[in-house]
């Protein structure tokens, strides 16, 4: 029984999710702080126990979907409930603590909504293939929004070094919505994938929105380019392009041909890919701004 529930709880997935948020950390927001002289008011400890507390909801959510699913007629419902329940309760806990000690005791609040906004979805949304997809790729956005927020309103209870930071924190927000919205595309374009993999709809014609989703995401891409172009080292610019655009343009060459159940697994592992990409990508972040912050 704990076996299948940890089976749920998609274990790759939070590791990605922790990868993502240890990544904003290290290389845009303590990047930003650095550029100014200063230092993060987090602790890494303390951002650990963040982190933590995230991937706790995560596995909440997972859990609380396999229980208002209808295949969960052989797992007992009791542990299914305490596997989400306690999760969900630490989490939370661990969110009020670790504000409360940075100024912002609301980050426990922001856990209890998104704890709250997990089980609207599970009852609710996961099984309505255009609104659930919507809601579980907002909440992967948020893996990069999250951090920065945690940040933001530490750094709001410190008004004197607020007034000094604030008129820097527009460069560094565009940014994080730029890498937010590059999250949003690949978790959408994923679920699509992952829809049309379920209901056997393979034919040329339903995979017009995934397309849709690849071209939207590429001028995504091209336009962050094209922002910080003048700011960037043509090499590290190159590299970033190469890192996005080539696995993106093969994925819509994988897309065309894909005819089965195990060329959308495929077309999945490649989304998997392009999110790495991306992490690869935020890592660059000190080199395409740099001039723009500081």
């Amino acid at each position: 029984m704990i076996k299948e529930i940890l089976n749920v709880a998609r274990w790759q997935n939070m590791l990605m999710a922790f990868a993502c948020m240890i990544v904003v950390k290290i290389f845009i927001i303590n990047y930003f702080y650095n550029a100014l002289g200063f230092t993060s008011l987090i602790s890494t400890g303390e951002f650990v126990l963040f982190c933590v507390a995230v991937l706790l909801v995560m596995f909440g959510s997972d859990t609380m979907n396999l229980y208002y699913s209808e295949n969960n007629c052989n797992i007992n419902k009791s542990l299914i409930v305490s596997s989400f329940v306690v999760p969900d309760a630490v989490a939370v806990i661990t969110g009020y603590v670790v504000g409360y000690s940075n100024g912002f005791v609301h980050l426990g609040s922001i856990m209890l909504l998104f704890v709250f906004s997990s089980y609207f979805y599970a009852i609710r949304y996961q099984s309505r293939r255009i609104y659930g997809g919507i809601i579980v790729s907002l909440f992967c956005a948020m893996l990069v929004l999250l951090p920065g927020l945690f940040e933001l309103f530490s750094l709001i209870s410190k008004p004197d070094l607020f007034r000094i930071i604030v008129p820097e924190i527009k460069d560094i927000s565009v940014v994080f919505l730029f890498f937010a919205t590059f999250i949003f595309l690949l978790a959408l374009t994923d679920t699509a994938l992952k829809y049309q993999q379920e209901a056997q709809e393979f034919e040329q014609g339903r995979k017009t929105p995934i397309y849709l989703l690849s071209i939207i995401l590429m001028f995504t891409v091209i336009f962050f380019q094209y922002r910080y172009y003048s700011a960037s080292p043509v090499k590290i610019l190159g590299l970033v392009s190469a890192l996005v655009h080539l696995p993106l343009v093969y994925f819509i060459y994988e897309l065309r041909k894909a005819i089965s159940e195990e060329d959308y697994a495929f077309l999945s592992s490649l989304v998997k890919i392009l999110f790495v990409s991306i992490l690869f990508a935020m890592t660059t972040v000190k080199y395409i701004i740099i001039g723009g912050i500081g």
